[in-house]
């Protein structure tokens, strides 16, 4: 695949050579100047590199480019469907104009071949096909997502907001491991999702449940439980699931953090195996991770986001501007085998009783051996004594 493609861009560097007079005037020939007094000698620009490459298959996505070492001129970037029928599209710049990016108005229909023409002037087009996978065919059998646990994975997304420091909150974000599989209570015909999340943590190379860490009733509404008025499921067209959640309580770094207002959507393989094209936002309360900058001042994280990008910290509801809102593409995850069934609920009941986990988030001085607050678990009861 890879010598198909190098011996076309060979080629096309080739008869960029041939068909172009060097750079530079040399002054000696006749009509060496086009009619505005321009040399007309400029070097042709010649192809780096395109994405997605020739003959690539498995492709997702809406976007087409090329780079050039050159700016070109008359850069074009047109892509057809198997019909031959042009996809609607446009196209912008990047790299002062030595990228063409074309963007389809909509994701690239699922098991296609697209064929993709690059022109510009002074070279003759060049012409390739790819052909995208799977992602955006049905699931086949749709209870089979009940009880199949997959984990996000935010760590290859793009954090395209806060614009200019989503590789500092990605940097934050790197080593946390969410997981989350629909359940029995989904009604999937219908177009409710319910789901249950939980952090997660490496053992041996393979990402497991925290079972140290209470489970996440995501569509379970405030009172934690499914089936009552105020439940708010997913939306589920398939092969598409969108969630929307208060919050997500996560460690980041050994630091307890909060995403406010989640929203996690995710378009699943037909098979299951996995999610591509999906979206992780929401707000994140900055004065937890100020730590990570070891500093003291809760401003500190929207001090240096003001500073280097002008980005204000937002109302966090209480009045107090500490968060930021984040938005991360392109986010994807795998079907966990390792964790057959799905998640394993855990409360903090669980994990109080539980003697390999610490209780000290549970209790009034933060110690494992204080009393239990009643307000971080109000359905504990203490052991009655002999």
């Amino acid at each position: 695949m890879r010598t198909q493609w190098w011996n076309l861009l060979l080629l096309s560097l080739g008869l960029a050579l041939a068909g172009c007079p060097a750079t530079g005037d040399d002054d000696d020939a006749a009509n060496d100047d086009d009619t505005v007094g321009n040399d007309d000698d400029a070097a042709c620009a010649g192809i780096l590199s395109v994405s997605p490459e020739q003959d690539e298959t498995d492709v997702f996505g809406d976007k087409v480019a090329v780079t050039w070492d050159a700016v070109p001129t008359g850069g074009a970037l047109a892509v057809t469907d198997e019909a031959g029928a042009a996809v609607a599209g446009s196209t912008t710049d990047d790299d002062n104009g030595r990228t063409l990016i074309f963007t389809a108005d909509s994701t690239f229909t699922a098991s296609t071949t697209f064929s993709v023409t690059i022109s510009w002037d002074c070279e003759a087009d060049v012409a390739y096909d790819f052909t995208t996978g799977p992602y955006g065919d049905a699931v086949g059998t749709e209870s089979d997502l009940i009880g199949r646990a997959f984990n996000l994975d935010l760590a290859s997304a793009d954090f395209v907001e806060p614009a200019g420091v989503g590789a500092l909150l990605q940097g934050f974000l790197v080593d946390v491991y969410v997981i989350f599989n629909p359940t029995a209570d989904s009604d999937l015909a219908n177009g409710n999702m319910h789901i249950v999340g939980a952090v997660g943590e490496l053992d041996g190379g393979d990402i497991v449940q925290d079972e140290c860490n209470e489970t996440l009733p995501f569509t379970a509404g405030e009172d934690g439980e499914v089936g009552t008025a105020d439940d708010a499921p997913a939306d589920w067209q398939n092969p598409d699931m969108e969630l929307e959640a208060d919050s997500l309580a996560l460690s980041v770094q050994g630091v307890e953090a909060e995403i406010q207002d989640l929203l996690i959507s995710a378009k699943f393989h037909p098979e299951l195996t996995g999610f591509v094209g999906g979206t992780f936002a929401g707000k994140i309360d900055t004065r937890a991770l100020v730590g990570l900058l070891d500093s003291e001042d809760p401003n500190a994280i929207c001090d240096l986001v003001t500073e280097t990008v002008g980005i204000e910290c937002e109302d966090c509801g209480g009045g107090e501007n500490f968060c930021l809102g984040v938005v991360a593409e392109n986010v994807s995850g795998n079907y966990l085998d390792n964790i057959p069934g799905g998640l394993t609920l855990r409360s903090c009941v669980d994990i109080i009783d539980d003697a390999t986990c610490g209780n000290g988030s549970y209790t009034l001085d933060g110690e494992d051996n204080g009393d239990i607050d009643p307000l971080l678990c109000p359905d504990w009861e203490a052991p009655v004594a002999d």
